[in-house]
This record gives structure tokens, sequence and C-alpha cells, in this order.
């Protein structure tokens, strides 16, 4: 059977789940499938065992290069397509064997650009929850389009099946992360026709918990200041296609620059250029209204307060110890 569909897969310190994944795909009962694993500069077995399989399956192959980060790993493997649909599925993620057939033929039966597929989420203890349930209904691509807008579904790549044309142009901020949620607007605006399906197409692992969603001090300043770029870049989107949301996308990207800008206070995470997009971006919003600590914030930040580094440093305390609190709950 001819491709139809790529599988870009960024491979990275996976070792313990790699197996699983590629193994995943291969018992897929859609068979219409090639699977770009993409080795970078992974410092355990990965890029072995990725070799193991291209010698097993010749609907595989794998590309060795040195750590580049996964927006710039996903931007090489948008490169390698050459069917007309691609699916992104990371490496420590899994699929159950209908996947890529559920959303083949909703997207050949829909004439969709996308497809979004629900997923659950596999806890380290073992737990699987279908987070999807629990997804608004969505009747039309416009609702689908405002809800990814919204985030009120989730924007990350994975566990949808998307057209490569409408990749066209559209890129990963490299270096940064919450690339996901950066992206997933632009994409989804250029689309046509979008379906979806609540259905669990795709196990999301929490099993790694060292993934930087697990962690506080400087990647959650990186954390803070990715949503600081998805949420402008919302705002940029809503004022083409949904203006009545560029309010509420701008607040979201005020609390999100507000924050890790208090949070690099005496860090310097942050770049004096990314702290100036910071600023700049409070300037041109001051009439952007949010609750009495934001505006508080905003205005400490923007008369360079001797608040500042005390607060900062106060900020820290409290997220070093919430993630610590959540860690000991897993």
């Amino acid at each position: 059977m001819k491709a139809s569909i790529t599988v870009i897969c960024p491979v990275y310190d996976a070792e313990k789940y790699i197996h699983r994944c590629i193994d995943s795909v291969i018992h897929q009962t859609f068979t219409g499938w090639n699977l770009v694993l993409i080795d970078d500069g992974s410092p355990d077995r990965c890029g072995d065992i990725c070799d193991a399989y291209v010698e097993k399956d010749k609907r595989i192959r794998v590309i060795h290069q040195k750590n580049i980060g996964v927006s710039a790993t996903r931007n090489r493997g948008l490169d390698e397509v050459h069917t007309e649909y691609f699916y992104f599925l990371d490496s420590d993620d899994y699929l159950p064997e209908y996947a890529l057939q559920t959303l083949y033929t909703v997207a050949r039966e829909e004439d969709a650009d996308i497809v979004v597929g629900g997923h659950s989420r596999v806890e380290p203890d073992g737990y699987i929850h279908c987070d999807s349930d629990n997804w608004p209904d969505l009747k039309t691509t416009a609702d689908i389009q405002l809800a990814i807008l919204r985030n009120q579904i989730p924007n990350f790549s994975c566990a949808k099946l998307f057209k490569r044309k409408l990749w066209d142009g559209i890129r990963y901020p490299v270096g940064q992360v919450m690339e996901d949620l950066y992206t997933a607007p632009r994409v989804f605006y250029q689309a046509k026709k979008i379906a979806i399906t609540k259905n669990s197409l795709y196990f999301y692992s929490h099993e790694n918990k060292g993934s930087i969603m697990s962690n506080g001090g400087a990647k959650y300043i990186r954390l803070k200041y990715g949503q600081f770029l998805a949420w402008r870049e919302h705002e940029a989107v809503a004022r083409v296609f949904n203006p009545l949301y560029v309010e509420e996308c701008a607040r979201k990207a005020l609390r999100a620059g507000i924050r890790a800008y208090m949070l690099n206070v005496g860090e310097n995470e942050l770049s004096h250029y990314e702290q100036g997009e910071i600023i700049s971006f409070l300037q041109d919003h001051t009439a952007t209204k949010g609750k009495q600590l934001v505006q508080f914030s905003r205005y400490l930040i923007l008369h360079n307060s001797l608040w500042l580094k005390p607060l900062g440093k106060i900020q820290r305390i409290i997220v070093d110890r919430q993630q610590k609190r959540r860690a000991m709950r897993r």
C-alpha cells in the first residue's frame, strides 16, 4: 500500500519508552504509513534502537543529528513529509492500533484538512484517564477553530492528522517551549474543513517525571515566557480571524509575560531582548484590563521598581514549593 501518512517522531532521551512507541505504529491496522524517526542527539541508546527498527521495516527511516531541540527537530520533520497527510508522535507516547485508520477514514469521508483525535493520559502508576471525554461539543469548523484559539481543546500538535499543505510557511519557534500553543491557531485557521472525534486515539505519557511541566526554576521561567509568546501569537491571529477574542488572548499573554518577568528578576534566565519583548507588550497594552495583582505587577515592571527583586524571589519560592508538592502527589 502506497504511503498516505507520514508519522514524524522526534526522539530524545526516551530509551525506556521508544520500543512501545515504534511498535504501536508498526501494529497499526492502517498500513499506508511511513515513519520518520529523528534522533535529536539522544544521550541514551535511542539512536541504536531506531537503527535496529530500520533493518526490520522498510517503511521506517531514521535521521541522526546533533541536539537542536524539539521545535527545530519538528521543523526538520516537516521538510521530510512527501505524503498528503502527516502526524506527530512523541517518542514516549504511543497509539492504539486503530488510530491512523480512524483518522484517515474521517479525513476522507469528510474531506477534512485536519482531524482532531481524542487522547488519554498515562500516569506514572499506570492509571489511564481519557481527557477528551470532557471536551466541549463542537459541531462546525468555526467552533473548533475558536476552541483552539481559546485553548478550550488542547493545542498540542500530537493526536491530530494534518494535510501537509496547511504548514506551508508555518514553522515552530526555535529555542522556545510551548511551541504547540504558538503554532496551532495559525495552522487551524488555514483549514477549510476540520473534523473532530473525542474517541481516545493517542496515549500521552505523564510517566516521565523529568518533563518540563514538573520542574520549577529556569524551566518554569521558560515555560511562562513560552506561554507569553504563544498567547501574543493567538492575539495576532484573533485580530485577523476573530476580533471578539483579541482582548481575551491579550489578557492571557499579559499574565504570562508578567509572571515570566517577575520570576526572572534576580535569575537572568531571560535575555535582555526577551525581557524587552515583555516590556514592549506591557507598554502597548496599558489599556488591557486584568486583576488587581496583574495591574500592580505591570506598574512595578514598567517603573523598574526596587520591589521587583524581593517579590520575584518570593514568587520563585512559592513556585518551587508548589512543584515539590505536585511531584509528591505523582
